[in-house]
């Protein structure tokens, strides 16, 4: 421990108590080591069983803006996560001639999350992150079930998206060591879709699912940095953006019933890795890895799942709505000079990837006469740039493709 007590603050959370969730965002934070604004999550809709229509789920709170900037030695791991809520849940809805579900609340957006550090970082732990900056969305709340003599499942809430996370290494080293840990983390996920509810009875119908949230930017700028892992399966600097998945459809069990359609998945958002010289004010940068199967560069953008069409059964039967389609990828730009060192089998010096997640499928549909959905599209891949000026050298190779040590790898 380098430091006093007086001069940090363990922990600084941004967010309302449970009680008091009602939409908005949550309050933004600046603290080191920890920072954390995190949305509440929205109440589940009440059940009816009387009037026969559920209560709707309210929606999450936003997580609002987390910073953490270290200017301090420091021995142990460092963080900024701005999280939304999840939605709430929507109420069943039951009577003897008609019940409607409860539609689910929309989840709050991720806010920006960002980390600077300028002075020494250490953590020596198995399955951690040294730093890490993290957007989230919440996922938005599942529709209700409706049962009657005609059901109707209430649709599912839209997901909350990522922003942008970004950390930055200035003239400091930043050392992670032990398996499964990584040096640096920057993340933005987009938040799921809510699922359709079923819908049951002698007539019904599966209520639709939501579209998702899509993945923020996110970025590591290094600049006169060092950055150090030793461990197996211990990455050096890792960027991603995930699009979420698509909301499922609705399930629906009745003499004539209806599957509910199914939407879209979320996008990943850009990333991007610059590992600058050092200049007149730092040395270059340099990135080292010394375990097996431990890249010393990953940086992704991938596009979520579509949904899937909810599934139907009984004498006459009807797929829902089209599936949804997957999310595309995002652009990947990896900027690098200096020096990058792998060290053993199976670890890459730079891995850059951009993928479009896969189409949503068709729900089963199953009855005396019965008309099936469409499966959704896979998205696409998005344009991927490595400039590299950096010295570069791969771990041992093995026998076998398990222990191929890419340079480069663009995809």
């Amino acid at each position: 421990m380098f430091v006093g007590a007086a001069s940090w603050s363990v922990l600084a959370v941004g967010a309302l108590p449970a009680w008091a969730c009602s939409g908005g965002t949550a309050g933004s934070v600046n603290s080191f080591p920890y920072a954390n604004s995190s949305g509440c999550n929205g109440n589940n809709g009440f059940s009816d069983y009387f009037f026969a229509v559920g209560g709707n789920g309210s929606s999450g709170q936003s997580g609002g803006s987390a910073t953490a900037n270290g200017t301090i030695q420091w021995s142990g791991d460092a963080y900024a996560l701005s999280q939304g809520g999840n939605g709430g849940n929507g109420g069943t809805g039951f009577s003897i001639l008609y019940g409607q579900g409860g539609n689910g609340g929309h989840g709050g957006s991720g806010g920006t999350a960002s980390v600077n550090i300028s002075s020494d970082l250490f953590m020596v732990l198995n399955n951690t992150v040294a730093v890490s900056a993290r957007s989230v969305g919440g996922n938005g709340g599942n529709g209700g079930t409706g049962e009657g003599t005609y059901g109707e499942g209430g649709d599912g809430g839209s997901a909350g998206a990522g922003q942008y996370a970004q950390i930055t290494v200035s003239g400091a080293t930043v050392s992670a060591t032990g398996s499964q840990s990584t040096a640096l983390y920057a993340a933005s996920f987009g938040g799921r879709g809510g699922n359709g509810g079923s819908g049951n009875g002698i007539g019904g119908q599966g209520g639709g699912g939501a579209s998702s949230g899509n993945g923020g930017s996110a970025a590591i700028t290094l600049s006169g940095a060092a950055i150090l892992s030793s461990g197996q399966y211990a990455y050096g600097a890792v960027a991603t953006s995930i699009g979420g998945y698509g909301g499922n459809g609705g399930s629906s069990s009745a003499a004539i019933s209806s599957g509910g359609g199914a939407q879209g998945a979320g996008s990943g958002g850009s990333v991007s890795i610059s590992m600058g010289a050092g200049g007149a004010s730092y040395a270059d940068s340099s990135i080292a890895t010394s375990g097996q199967s431990s890249h010393a560069i990953l940086a992704t953008s991938i596009g979520g799942g579509g949904g899937a069409t909810g599934s139907a059964s009984g004498a006459l039967t009807l797929g829902g709505a089209n599936a949804g389609q997957g999310g595309n990828g995002g652009s990947v730009t990896v900027n690098t000079a200096g020096s990058i060192v792998t060290q053993q089998s199976g670890s890459a010096v730079i891995m850059a990837q951009s993928i479009g997640g896969g189409g949503g499928s068709a729900g089963t549909v199953a009855g005396l006469l019965s008309f099936g959905a469409a499966g959704g599209t896979g998205g696409s891949g998005g344009v991927v740039n490595v400039n590299n000026s950096a010295s570069i050298s791969t771990g041992t190779a093995t026998s076998g493709s398990a222990g191929i040590s890419y340079g480069i790898l663009a995809q």
